[in-house]
């Protein structure tokens, strides 16, 4: 015979059911405090993202501003950060087809003749200036 409300229902039949509600309370709390906090992690990685982001933006500008007040040339510097990570990558796959032999570099006549300017734009460009300079101050002092 069934009780026909819960006022009628036996003590132990409601204490089964105050145990069985209270662990499906603490079960939906615990699934909605974990999406609550999802939804918070995401923003504040969004937020750490963007700041990060304004972070690395002043820095570059900054460097700018230092290179532009020494007159450092810009255009190199920009090549360099664009055309460097290209340029590591393609190292590194000639070297892993080579299985790390150098010699690929030098085994044709475009590559010796590429690697050949490339060291007498370098002794122009760096190395030539430094000792026009050096020989300046030593005329200035005799």
């Amino acid at each position: 015979m069934q009780p026909k409300s819960e006022a009628d229902a036996p003590l132990g039949e409601l204490l089964t059911q105050l145990s069985a509600q209270t662990s499906r309370l603490v079960r939906d709390e615990m699934r909605l405090a974990q999406k609550e906090f999802t939804e918070s992690a995401k923003h504040a990685g969004a937020g750490a993202g963007l700041l990060s982001g304004a972070g690395i933006a002043a820095l570059f500008g900054l460097a700018g501003y230092v290179f532009t007040k020494a007159r450092y040339p810009m255009l190199p510097i920009l090549l360099g950060v664009i055309l460097g990570p290209l340029l590591e990558r393609a190292i590194r796959r000639s070297l892993i087809i080579s299985q790390g032999d150098v010699g690929i570099f030098f085994s044709s006549a475009i590559s010796v003749v590429v690697f050949g300017a490339a060291i007498v734009l370098f002794v122009y460009g760096v190395i030539w200036p430094a000792v026009k300079s050096a020989m300046g101050k030593r005329a200035q002092e005799a």
